[in-house]
């Protein structure tokens, strides 16, 4: 909470799920590939999406200015990737009335004349289940009832609601055909028409309504990896020990290993042409004769063969391949 004490509560909250269907994931496929066949090449363009999007929030100033914000990167138990985003504005741009909540976060199919490519990415990407009477058993049903609450009602106007989220404007509109069914505003997960309609994905952003939930956001982007509690057991022993026959057993995928794995960094960069500028500058004349290897200049293949070795583990491999390829 010391983030919330320096700085005050978070005025947004934005979810960013990874669409495998990108044109960056799927030019890259080689034959009969799919993405989940490729999760090395999925993480790294959600990763480039995330940074592209982090750079139009805090440094474009998207929702006016930023002077805080955390983020945490989860995965689906099928390893697709999303982030949470927590967001802190400065005193001047609060989002303080309806007008500004209608200015950032709109609830409502957009209009089909108006707009069909962001009503396509809408109908794809940013429509709850459906679930209840159309389909009782998704994920999101406890005892017969939504757990997120949907389908939400229709409203004229944007409503203030001090215990969480604002109750978003969802004006009555005509069905329109969403895989099986006909929906309307009811279904629509709140979204911002402009990143939504740059990144193809889902982008949930909702505006942080009420102090009193403040800790359970917090806790909520920090809740941590998934686990699983294994227990060892054997019938001959009576007397084991509960504490050793527990283990704590994180799920470490390929896509959560490859996450934050960066193909050459700053850091490995300058290390390596360092390594390869020390083998093979003792080989010339501007090199110092004192820290020559022998009292001769000259080359050899050995010497070439172990430089070029260094340079090229750094420039070149199989998960290099992909990111180049979609740079191209």
């Amino acid at each position: 909470m010391a983030m919330v004490r320096k700085f005050g509560r978070p005025d947004l909250f934005v979810t960013f799920t990874c669409n495998p269907t990108w044109v960056d994931i799927l030019n890259v496929l080689e034959g009969p590939q799919r993405p989940e066949d490729r999760p090395d090449i999925v993480v790294r363009v959600f990763k480039m999406k995330l940074t592209e999007l982090l750079d139009d929030i805090i440094k474009q100033n998207l929702f006016s200015r930023v002077i805080s914000y955390i983020y945490v990167v989860e995965f689906q138990k099928r390893d697709l990737p999303h982030a949470h985003i927590l967001l802190t504005l400065d005193t001047y741009s609060k989002i303080r009335t309806k007008d500004d909540i209608d200015k950032y976060v709109s609830a409502e199919l957009p209009d089909p004349i108006a707009d069909p490519t962001l009503l396509q990415i809408i109908t794809i990407c940013m429509i709850h289940g459906p679930c209840g009477t159309l389909n009782p058993n998704p994920p999101c049903m406890r005892e017969g009832v939504c757990t997120k609450q949907y389908p939400k009602e229709f409203r004229e106007k944007t409503e203030e609601n001090i215990n969480g989220y604002p109750m978003y404007q969802r004006k009555y509109t005509e069905s329109v055909i969403v895989g099986r069914h006909y929906l309307d505003n009811h279904w629509v997960v709140p979204y911002n028409p402009w990143l939504s309609k740059k990144f193809n994905a889902h982008i949930n952003v909702e505006v942080y309504a009420s102090i009193k939930s403040e800790k359970y956001l917090y806790k909520y982007v920090y809740k941590g990896h998934d686990v699983a509690s294994i227990r060892f057991e054997n019938e001959k022993i009576l007397d084991h020990d509960e504490i050793l026959s527990f283990l704590d057993g994180r799920d470490v995928s390929l896509p959560k290993r490859n996450i934050n794995r960066d193909f050459v960094t700053g850091y490995r960069g300058q290390l390596l042409l360092a390594t390869a500028t020390s083998i093979l500058a003792v080989d010339f004349n501007f090199f110092p004769v004192r820290f020559a290897k022998t009292e001769t200049y000259g080359w050899s293949m050995m010497d070439a063969g172990v430089g070029s070795f260094i340079l090229l583990q750094g420039l070149c491999s199989s998960h290099g391949k992909s990111l180049t390829a979609q740079h191209r």
